[in-house]
């Protein structure tokens, strides 16, 4: 017989997992969409396309998806590109790759969340020079802001795989779940708040089976096989 925790997480797991896969459909259309793939808006009337809604998704995908979100950035990304990128977890960036905001310079303001997570990310100053100024940085830089995390250009796809497929093979899904919730939550918590919902995960990560496994693949020096339990 299942215990009763077991069967509430997995229910919510599923859930969880139904609600990721349509909001990464809305996702693929709206990224089609930048692409000039698809359009959103009726020609006729000349209807702005709902990039509200379409962030909306973004930011719910990033927050509520439990696995790790990754951008690999292998060229120019500007404007909207780099909103989508913001939030991701992980900004991988190929050496010789350039980003800018571009909105200033084209008349616009900091447009969908770039004004909420870029200062979050890299700090108000840093924040307020890549929107005011809307100048070109190369990837080295970013990376010295902790915006992205430097890559080679050669061969930089299989480095990027190699990076995900690390936290696929050694990190547990669960542990990675619950700390990507508590990072987005600690957004808009306060420091109080935040140690509350550690110290209850800490107790619910003992009970968990990969704890059990963690350790066990740790004393005999082995690699882990988590099952996201």
């Amino acid at each position: 017989m299942q215990d009763p925790d077991h069967q509430r997480h997995h229910r919510e797991h599923q859930v969880a997992e139904r609600e990721a896969a349509r909001l990464l459909q809305q996702l693929v259309a709206f990224v089609q969409l930048v692409r000039g793939e698809n359009r959103w808006w009726d020609t006729t009337n000349a209807t702005l396309p709902n990039f509200t809604q379409a962030f909306t998704w973004a930011k719910a995908l990033a927050e509520r998806v439990g696995k790790p979100i990754v951008a690999a950035i292998n060229g120019p990304v500007a404007g909207i590109g780099l909103c989508l990128a913001l939030f991701c977890d992980l900004r991988l960036m190929a050496d010789g790759a350039k980003l800018t905001t571009a909105f200033a310079r084209r008349g616009l303001i900091a447009e969908h969340g770039s004004s909420w997570m870029l200062p979050r990310l890299v700090g108000p100053m840093a924040a307020l020079d890549l929107l005011m100024s809307a100048r070109t940085v190369s990837a080295g830089e970013a990376a010295q802001m902790g915006l992205v995390r430097l890559l080679p250009e050669p061969d930089f796809a299989a480095s990027a795989h190699a990076v995900a497929l690390e936290l696929a093979q050694w990190s547990s899904p669960r542990s990675m779940a619950v700390i990507k919730r508590q990072v987005y939550d600690a957004l808009t918590q306060s420091c109080t708040q935040a140690i509350e919902v550690a110290d209850r995960e800490m107790v619910a990560s003992f009970a968990s089976e990969d704890f059990r496994e963690g350790v066990a693949h740790f004393v005999e020096r082995r690699a882990p096989a988590f099952t996201g339990r």
